[in-house]
């Protein structure tokens, strides 16, 4: 439980200092200025969900190594190498060719300004490298303390990168807003001195080409999970052709997160915590936690739908201004099903700790195709069919990795002969 508290609080002091500032962009841009940095805000932190797999696969690895009592393997170095590497890689070909000109041209990136904005998230993919190779590694080695200033120092340091423009620049701007959220990427600059480097195990590499099957297969199963996540303000950008019109949905969907943060700290530990469980062999335990998963689940989606409905429009017009006027429908629904596939990420996150990494691509895969599908099919207005598709990518994203992990679960619960 302490280890939950102290990244518990972390991440709520994180996640309300992110809300403010995105509430300061949207007071600081027009609406659609500041739907267009949010169709930017989510590509970015898509390649950062995408680079979370630094992260997981360094935790996993790290409490292993300590399970069995072994230093660090330096497979974890060359997974980060290779993560670098490819994600620059995708974001030459989304800057540079024709499939990402509909998001870049919404945030009016063109010319020299798309050069600039593809360049800031070049560095900010840099940043988001070393920032979970660092915690990673924190919560393999259990130092809490590490992780959770990581956690805070983000927020904190996009802040203050916004502050000089919201004081001096002449003009707001979305590359502005893009710039400054881009520096929170460099937050594990205030703890590398207490990050205690050891050496790595010896003999301890991988093959290039197993680490690269495994970054690529982890790196799809994020990316496929930021499109419905981060991402999806942009998913609807592409979709529908344009974020004009859509500034109220972005800021309920935004607003809606809240219920991630609040899962937040039992995601961060569950591929420690379950690594360790499957290391002592007792992948049979894991069984009765999908059934309170369920349960939890539906109850607190109900929860949320309830107080959606009746607080949701008041919340968006606090928060985003008087010109943000949401239906109390619209936030109760999006709340709920936010809730649904924070219950999925739960599910999903012990393909890790198995290494069914095809697990994740495909829960997460299927469940962007049932999304984009709804997207197209959904009758009626931008609203009507990015709501669509947010319910259909909880509900499909829940099912197939509970289906799937229940089958993962078996087969291993069946080698090892239980408990």
């Amino acid at each position: 439980m302490r280890r939950l508290g102290i990244i518990g609080v972390a991440l709520v002091t994180a996640s309300l200092l992110g809300i403010v500032l995105l509430v300061g962009v949207a007071r600081w841009l027009s609406p659609d200025e500041n739907a267009a940095f949010i169709a930017l805000w989510g590509v970015l932190f898509a390649g950062g969900s995408a680079l979370s797999l630094v992260e997981q696969e360094t935790a996993r690895q790290s409490t292993r190594a300590d399970a069995e009592g072994k230093a660090t393997p330096i497979s974890v170095a060359q997974l980060a190498l290779v993560a670098l590497g490819l994600s620059w890689l995708l974001l030459m070909v989304m800057g540079f060719t024709p499939a990402g000109s509909a998001l870049f041209a919404s945030a009016g990136s063109q010319g020299g300004q798309r050069i600039s904005t593809v360049g800031i998230m070049a560095l900010a993919y840099l940043g988001f490298v070393a920032q979970f190779s660092v915690r990673g590694l924190a919560l393999g080695r259990r130092q809490e303390g590490i992780y959770a200033a990581i956690l805070v120092a983000e927020p904190v340091w996009r802040l203050l990168g916004l502050l000089p423009f919201v004081l001096w620049a002449a003009d707001p701007s979305p590359l502005w807003a893009l710039l400054a959220t881009a520096a929170g990427s460099y937050g594990w600059v205030v703890a590398w001195r207490r990050v205690r480097l050891r050496p790595f195990e010896p003999n301890s590499s991988e093959s290039w080409g197993r680490v690269t099957g495994r970054v690529v297969l982890l790196g799809a199963a994020n990316g496929l999970l930021a499109a419905l996540l981060t991402g999806y303000p942009a998913l609807v950008t592409v979709m529908v052709g344009s974020s004009q019109g859509l500034a109220v949905f972005f800021a309920v969907v935004t607003l809606c997160r809240i219920p991630l943060v609040l899962l937040a700290p039992v995601q961060a530990l569950v591929i420690p915590e379950t690594t360790r469980i499957l290391a002592a062999g007792r992948a049979r335990s894991l069984f009765g936690l999908l059934g309170k998963v369920l349960a939890a689940t539906l109850g607190v989606a109900i929860v949320s739908a309830v107080a959606g409905w009746a607080l949701g429009p008041w919340a968006v017009r606090l928060l985003f201004g008087s010109s943000y006027v949401a239906p109390g429908w619209l936030v109760a629904l999006i709340l709920a099903s936010t809730v649904v596939l924070g219950a999925a990420l739960l599910q999903a996150a012990v393909f890790v700790s198995l290494e069914r990494y095809l697990s994740s691509v495909l829960t997460w895969g299927a469940t962007l195709a049932g999304t984009v599908v709804a997207l197209l099919v959904t009758p009626g207005d931008a609203l009507a069919r990015g709501t669509a598709g947010f319910v259909v990518a909880s509900v499909l994203g829940y099912v197939i990795s509970g289906l799937l992990l229940r089958l993962a679960l078996g087969r291993v619960a069946g080698r090892s002969g239980g408990e």
